[in-house]
């Protein structure tokens, strides 16, 4: 019992700090206006070297070997989290700005069920990473579940992005 905590502390961590990078993808002060394909890559660029750091910092606290980092389960658990990462809603601020209601809805749902997806996978790819790590390395992977959960609560409670809704 007390293993599915930790799984599922840990990919609730996981999942919530990416949404944290989703929710910047759609804020209209970080991501670039429609048409400027340039500033577009930029800003995915940018966002993807973000990840790369996370996910490195994450290899760095656990101390994996060359050989973890070359392994499946790491490649797959990386990859979950880069996955996750990637958020797209809507194709244009124009179009976001002209849905109607039905519409932001159904867009909402779809972002949802397309995020439980991406949980699964990654809740998948954890475990199977969690399997190959050493006892001292499933301690370190465990508080760092800890540990991004409660900054993640914290986020939430004390303001945080803004993610639209009314409070």
């Amino acid at each position: 019992m007390k293993m599915t905590h930790v799984l599922t502390g840990l990919v609730l961590a996981s999942a919530l700090s990416i949404t944290s990078l989703s929710v910047m993808a759609e804020s209209n002060a970080s991501a670039p206006e429609a048409g400027s394909q340039h500033q577009e890559a930029d800003w995915q660029a940018r966002m993807q070297q973000h990840m790369d750091a996370r996910i490195e910092r994450i290899a760095t606290l656990l101390q994996l070997s060359d050989a973890q980092k070359a392994s499946a389960a790491w490649k797959n658990y990386a990859n979950a989290l880069r996955d996750l990462g990637k958020h797209g809603q809507w194709k244009s601020k124009q179009e976001r700005e002209n849905a109607d209601a039905a519409t932001i809805a159904r867009a909402r749902a779809d972002a949802v069920a397309k995020m439980a997806n991406k949980l699964s996978t990654l809740a998948d790819a954890t475990s199977a990473l969690q399997a190959k790590l050493n006892d001292a390395q499933r301690k370190a992977f465990d508080q760092l579940a800890h540990q991004e959960g409660e900054m993640h609560s914290m986020h939430h409670r004390f303001g945080g992005f803004d993610h639209g809704h009314d409070q």
